[in-house]
């Protein structure tokens, strides 16, 4: 699941972005999730997850490179876009580490072209830089969990360098994610509320468990996010099984690693 937020104050822009998005991803058989807002103060209160964010610079209020400017100091390390009427805009003198702009009025020509740029930096990035995406995810899903007091604990280790694809245990770790803390934030006062991390390497197997706590009278529903998990699972001739206990939630996932020469484990914690 790639997350995209589109923030601008003029709402045909954002659904000319939205539009021009889906059909994008929609060919690259990539699921996608949207968010809109029409000021940076809305979007700095959002606290969900963020890959891809068009930003508009003029905007009423707070503009759009403040408000990039307060992104990047609070760790957000998604893609940025600025869209902007003045491509000069972006080169002003202060950093706000910018993946590209679109200049409106935005065309499909010049979208097309910047998200196949944008698209193949996500699926080339370097093995150093995967590794600290990967991180950055885990701390960032964590860190929501914690905000909202669940106990959380992490000990995942990984192949390094990593011949599974980077995307595919993000979709893994992602959606399991956000599965689990929906799961336990709705559990009643006094309940033990955790999410436990872990991951293992045996052989050619990476082993990965997210254990969280559970309400054993619940009734549990198979979403898209465990069919995702799953799709990864079976990609790499590995399997997917959640063990429920009375008030425990286990999923378990089981990944052949491809060969990858050189290969040695990496540990997020």
């Amino acid at each position: 699941m790639i997350h995209i937020v589109i923030c601008d104050d003029e709402k045909h822009m954002s659904d000319h972005i939205r539009t021009m998005a889906s059909d994008f991803f929609r060919k690259k058989n990539r699921e996608i999730c949207f968010r809109t807002f029409s000021s940076g103060e809305e979007l700095l209160s959002y606290d969900g997850q963020i890959d891809i964010l068009f930003l508009d610079i003029q905007m009423k209020g707070m503009d759009g490179m403040e408000t990039a400017r307060k992104l990047r100091a609070s760790k957000f390390r998604g893609f940025l876009l600025f869209i902007t009427v003045l491509k000069e805009m972006v080169f002003q003198s202060f950093e706000v580490q910018a993946y590209d702009y679109l200049v409106k009025p935005v065309d499909e020509k010049q979208f097309g072209k910047t998200m196949e740029r944008l698209y193949a930096s996500m699926q080339n990035a370097s093995e150093d830089s995967l590794l600290v995406q990967k991180g950055i995810l885990v701390g960032n899903k964590l860190g929501i969990a914690k905000s909202m007091g669940i106990e959380v604990d992490c000990s995942l280790f990984l192949p390094y360098p990593c011949s599974l694809k980077d995307i595919d245990i993000c979709i893994v770790l992602s959606n399991a994610l956000d599965n689990a803390i929906h799961a336990v934030k709705s559990l009643d006062a006094g309940m033990e509320k955790y999410i436990r991390v872990s991951g293992r390497i045996q052989g050619d197997f990476l082993m990965m468990e997210i254990e969280n706590s559970f309400h054993g009278n619940s009734t549990f529903k198979k979403g898209t996010g465990l069919s995702n998990i799953n799709a990864v699972a079976e990609k790499y001739g590995g399997a997917m099984s959640i063990e429920i206990q009375e008030n425990v939630c286990i999923l378990h996932v089981l990944l052949i690693i491809p060969p990858h020469p050189e290969s040695s484990p990496q540990q997020m914690d």
